[in-house]
């Protein structure tokens, strides 16, 4: 009469399934990015993570080919997506577990009305009425029906049935009382039943494969699940703590990276535009010595080629330049007191002379060339006092010395009569139009020291 394993025809509430992208979807998605792209509203960072997520989206669907359930540790190749899917994995068994509750609630109280309406047949009148009850609410069937209604209510046969039908509820109702509650614990307290799991779980494992397979067999089927591929104690903590706190704290390291790299990129244009700033001011301080190291090297070029009146302007030009790097006089224009201000008097006659067919003479040119090579090294002692201070300001204010201050010289160094060879004291050289007379000791390499020579001076 009363048969706990009756199907009971509930019907359990409508579960969305995990939601993974189609083919079709993920193809209109990458015609979207390449959209964006086109119109440049999307980086290359973007577009990468959005490959990303639908590589991640495609990986996710071969998981679950063949009706297999993926485990945590295949989830977790995939990172937040795949934590997001276990989450909506979760879900889905906590649903269940309530319609499974359901049907257990719906089960146990069908088992004990059955066991009432069975104890309330006490006489044949009770014994007939309990019968057509049954009957109506399908706990018998027709069958059995027929066979007890017209059986008298004290035969031996129908109490001996309906004694096992009041003990087979009332075993059914422990059955479904004990999983009733073994259902409502693991719903109250899936988290804290997880954590327990895992402090037994990862002692285990450090023990060793065969002691963690045994644990594993005590476990529930989905603990089974949660922990059975993890691959180290740590990892089994780690699974214990829900992918809900997972993806928040996922979420809350991925914020935390994007604000410190967007702190980074802020800075690093702060950074990029004071260094722009002091790097002009240097480049505008810097245009006289700018200027001196172009005819440095005019005159280094025209001293070296035989004397010409090509040669001679030249050379005039760039020493006029040195002279005042700030001249605005040209070549091919007379210098006057207008355009040539800072320059000497004599310099500027011996320049409208050469622009008249003049030519300078070799003495002249052997002393302009020398001393070109005194002011320019002086130039370069200021102007590297100078670059010297900018390179300081920049280290003071975090900035990379190297991004502010440039070498203008290149390969121009005032030049020294320690080149090559080996000399003895008393030696006399002639380097860059300058005569020099050795007064080392001649001994290893002291004439590469050029305090060792002493510059032959005309008489005068």
């Amino acid at each position: 009469m009363i048969d706990p394993s009756i199907a009971l025809g509930v019907r359990p509430p409508q579960i969305a399934p995990v939601e993974i992208e189609t083919p079709l979807e993920r193809y209109g998605k990458i015609l979207s990015l390449r959209g964006l792209m086109q119109r440049g509203e999307l980086t290359d960072l973007q577009l990468q993570q959005e490959r990303q997520q639908m590589a991640d989206e495609q990986g996710i669907r071969g998981l679950f080919t063949g009706g297999q359930r993926p485990t945590l540790g295949q989830l977790g190749a995939y990172g937040l997506r795949g934590l997001q899917v276990q989450k909506e994995l979760n879900a889905f068994d906590e649903q269940k577990l309530k319609t499974d509750a359901a049907t257990v609630d719906l089960h146990l109280k069908e088992v004990r009305e059955s066991a009432g309406i069975a104890q309330g047949m006490v006489d044949d009148a009770t014994k007939t009425a309990g019968l057509n009850r049954l009957l109506g609410l399908k706990r018998i069937t027709p069958e059995e029906y027929q066979r007890w209604a017209n059986v008298p209510f004290k035969d031996p046969a129908f109490q001996n049935e309906l004694t096992s039908r009041i003990r087979q509820a009332g075993d059914a109702d422990k059955i479904l009382t004990a999983t009733q509650e073994e259902i409502q614990k693991r719903l109250d307290n899936a988290p804290k039943l997880r954590v327990e799991a895992a402090s037994r779980l990862a002692p285990a494992f450090e023990r060793g494969p065969e002691a963690y397979a045994a644990a594993l067999k005590n476990e529930t089927p989905e603990n089974q699940q949660l922990f059975g591929d993890a691959t180290s104690s740590k990892q089994i903590l780690e699974r214990a703590v829900s992918p809900e706190q997972r993806i928040t704290e996922l979420g809350q390291q991925e914020t935390r990276a994007a604000t410190a790299e967007q702190q980074a990129a802020t800075r690093a244009s702060q950074l990029n535009a004071n260094e722009a700033t002091l790097r002009q001011d240097y480049l505008q301080t810097s245009k006289p010595f700018q200027a001196v190291t172009d005819a440095y090297g005019r005159i280094k070029q025209a001293a070296k080629g035989p004397a010409s009146g090509a040669s001679d302007i030249a050379l005039l030009y760039g020493y006029m330049k040195i002279l005042d790097p700030n001249s605005a006089v040209r070549e091919g224009e007379f210098a006057t007191a207008q355009n040539a201000g800072g320059i000497p008097d004599k310099i500027r006659a011996l320049w409208n002379g050469l622009l008249n067919g003049d030519r300078l003479s070799a003495n002249v040119r052997t002393e302009m060339v020398q001393q070109t090579e005194n002011l320019y090294a002086q130039a370069l002692a200021d102007h590297n006092k100078v670059a010297k201070q900018y390179a300081d300001t920049a280290i003071r204010q975090n900035l990379n010395p190297k991004n502010v201050v440039f070498d203008f010289e290149t390969t121009l160094k005032p030049e020294t009569p320690s080149q090559t060879g080996s000399y003895k004291t008393g030696d006399v050289r002639t380097w860059n139009g300058k005569d020099w007379r050795f007064i080392g000791t001649g001994q290893g390499d002291d004439w590469k020291d050029p305090n060792n020579w002493a510059e032959i001076k005309p008489l005068k």
